[in-house]
């Protein structure tokens, strides 16, 4: 039996140090790329049989969109921007109503500080984070000191 959980309330954090994070504004969606490999194709003249050999060789952690509701008196929706402006690696943990948490390191990559303007609708910003390193995942109420705590794994490890 499969157990459904609305995304309403999950939350995404930022945190400079890795060590206090803050709560960035109300989110509306999440969309992840998805992690993908980087495939070499090691063919050559002595490669056994008619098919390609190929090898996977780094993995990429992917991108992170996401759009959330606009508040100008909001400083942590500023601080993507700051942290865009800075090209800062910054920590982020994903929390979902479930209580999982997903701890990762990320790049603003992209970030739109004026809000969307839909007539009737409310005002948005959106962003998207490009990932890097490994994706921690942790269960309901984990504390996060740090990558090699125990009770983490990584994805795909």
């Amino acid at each position: 039996m499969t157990t459904a959980y609305p995304g309403r309330g999950s939350q995404l954090l930022s945190s400079p140090d890795g060590a206090t994070f803050t709560k960035v504004g109300q989110l509306q969606q999440v969309i992840p790329s998805g992690q993908k490999s980087s495939i070499v194709d090691q063919t050559n003249l002595s490669s056994p049989g008619k098919f390609r050999q190929v090898l996977a060789s780094l993995v990429d952690g992917g991108d992170i969109a996401f759009t959330g509701i606009a508040d100008p008196q909001n400083p942590t929706i500023a601080a993507l921007g700051t942290y865009q402006r800075r090209l800062q690696l910054t920590w982020f943990k994903l929390i979902l109503t479930d209580g999982t948490q997903t701890l990762f390191q990320a790049y603003v990559s992209e970030f739109t500080p004026l809000p969307r303007i839909d007539y009737a609708k409310v005002l948005t910003f959106t962003g998207k984070l490009t990932l890097s390193g490994p994706v921690q995942f942790g269960s309901a109420g984990f504390q996060f000191p740090g990558f090699q705590s125990p009770g983490f794994q990584t994805a795909f490890e």
